[in-house]
């Protein structure tokens, strides 16, 4: 609970706590509102090559009609999955991650085949359907046991400024929640 504790304390940043899986294990209410990636419980692959298809369009398989800056989200997942592989022992969830994308996306199963190295930072776009595209920097950071802390910023005023309605949105439909309860 320590890191799930230390993320609240970031309530209006993007954060996004992983586990070796590359699933959500906490996350900022920001985080969760640029992406719903970004949720408690989802794995980060699973949802770059299955379900974000169903977001940006009526294919199985995202990369047949990828959303803006899919590919190179797409790469960086696969890389930092096989650096988490490379760092532990195989179980039977990376079993059940690798070989579910594998069956279910040939976007996977070739960039799996291929080879990509993991990097510490970069640019994600989000097309977020209330504030428009967000190009966001991240950093990402080891965390205690086995976890990695992605932190998310704007990289232009237009995304800053984006961030700051979809922030300003988090903060008034929490406090109408606060006065409601």
């Amino acid at each position: 609970m320590h890191n799930v504790e230390a993320l609240e304390s970031w309530a209006y940043s993007p954060a996004v706590l992983l586990d070796r899986h590359l699933t959500v294990e906490s996350s900022t209410m920001l985080a969760r509102a640029v992406s719903p990636s970004f949720a408690e419980g989802v794995n980060l692959a699973v949802f770059t090559f299955v379900d974000a298809g169903s977001l940006c369009s009526d294919r199985d398989d995202p990369a047949d009609d990828p959303p803006t800056g899919w590919e190179s989200s797409a790469d960086q997942v696969v890389a930092m999955l096989r650096e988490s592989l490379d760092r532990h022992e195989p179980d039977d969830s990376f079993r059940r991650i690798v070989g579910e994308l594998s069956t279910r996306s040939s976007a996977f199963a070739q960039k799996w085949a291929g080879e990509t190295s993991a990097r510490r930072t970069g640019t994600v776009t989000i097309e977020h359907a209330v504030v428009g595209p967000l190009m966001l920097d991240y950093l990402l950071m080891p965390a205690a046991e086995d976890h990695v802390l992605m932190v998310l910023r704007p990289r232009t005023a237009q995304s800053r400024a984006a961030l700051r309605q979809l922030a300003d949105a988090v903060r008034s439909s929490e406090s109408d929640r606060g006065t409601t309860n």
